[in-house]
């Protein structure tokens, strides 16, 4: 993981974006990584990374991509070759779909009123 915010070196915290993503490996440790919770996975790491105002949105959507990648080597469990192929097959997409989906006003307005 160091290797991979090592690139953003001059644009973030790297000290602070480990502990963060190391917090989310944590998190999702016990239950490991599938389908089922993928996209909760990716939202964690969206968060956070929405938080680094100093990197572009396709600097952003790279390093979610590679952490992700990363996350998922990390807790799909041993054996589940193909599944990991799959996840990080799907990461790209996935990234688009939420972006999209944040971006319609329908979707924030229905978002306030399930808060409530």
């Amino acid at each position: 993981m160091e290797n991979i915010l090592c690139e953003y070196s001059d644009k973030i915290d790297i000290k602070k974006t480990t502990i963060k993503v190391n917090d989310i490996k944590e998190r999702f440790k016990g239950p490991g990584i599938g389908p089922h919770n993928v996209s909760f996975v990716l939202v964690s790491i969206m968060k956070e990374a929405s938080k680094l105002k100093k990197l572009t949105g396709s600097e952003k959507k790279n390093l979610v991509t590679r952490l992700l990648g990363y996350l998922i080597e990390e807790l799909v469990p041993d054996g589940k070759e193909e599944l990991e192929h799959i996840l990080k097959a799907m990461v790209p997409s996935l990234i688009d779909n939420i972006i999209d989906i944040g971006k319609t006003k329908t979707f924030k307005k229905s978002m306030r009123l399930l808060c409530f």
